[in-house]
């Protein structure tokens, strides 16, 4: 047995604590003291995909690591479909748009039902400067499926990155209503984008962002 971080407890402690995810010296510039390994550890068997989906330690080399981690989870298993899409998702954030979208249409040939998987197609397109694609592929999604708000998501972010700030409004107006939460928040972006275009957009958000961080 060897302990192991599985590559999704990654990406959410990096969304939810960018700390975790930086490199050392990065740590110490925000007076923060790094650890040989992140909070959250897992153990799964050593020969196992599972097992191989990525090592998250700080004092590993951060692209060649987990890149050789992925690479043994899919050769021990080339139809774990799974392993495909975090793969693609690592390959994403080291700007390796081309193969992430490679592994990403991979991992749907092995669930072409996954909606999740379809998302992050959508996502792989984004990254890869290609946002039409990526509007695309969410409508599609949501065509099938109108309550996947991951999809919805990842929807309004496209349309704010192609500049159509009316739609991405009426988009976060659905997902609010979707979730069950009031929609203040929104009402005040479109107040600030009606009287001062993309521009105020921009800068409502900021405010709200500040105001509730």
């Amino acid at each position: 047995m060897r302990w192991r971080m599985p590559a999704l407890r990654i990406l959410t402690s990096c969304w939810q604590f960018p700390e975790t995810c930086l490199r050392p010296r990065q740590l110490r510039r925000r007076g923060l003291r790094p650890r040989r390994r992140c909070s959250w550890m897992i153990r799964w068997p050593k020969r196992t995909p599972r097992s191989h989906r990525s090592p998250a330690t700080h004092d590993h080399d951060w692209e060649n690591s987990p890149k050789r981690e992925y690479k043994r989870a899919l050769e021990l298993r080339p139809s774990y479909s799974t392993g495909h899409h975090y793969y693609a998702t690592f390959l994403m954030s080291m700007g390796r748009h081309a193969e992430a979208l490679q592994e990403m249409e991979q991992a749907q040939k092995l669930d072409p039902l996954s909606p999740i998987i379809a998302t992050f197609i959508g996502r792989a397109y984004y990254f890869a400067g290609r946002n039409q694609d990526s509007i695309d592929q969410y409508m599609k999604i949501l065509a099938s499926d109108p309550n996947f708000l991951v999809a919805r998501t990842y929807l309004i972010l496209s349309e704010e990155q192609a500049g159509d700030i009316g739609e991405a409004l009426l988009q976060a107006q659905t997902l609010q209503s979707q979730i069950g939460v009031g929609d203040s928040r929104i009402r005040e972006l479109r107040l600030a984008w009606q009287a001062d275009g993309e521009r105020g957009y921009w800068k409502g958000m900021l405010r709200q962002r500040l105001s509730h961080p």
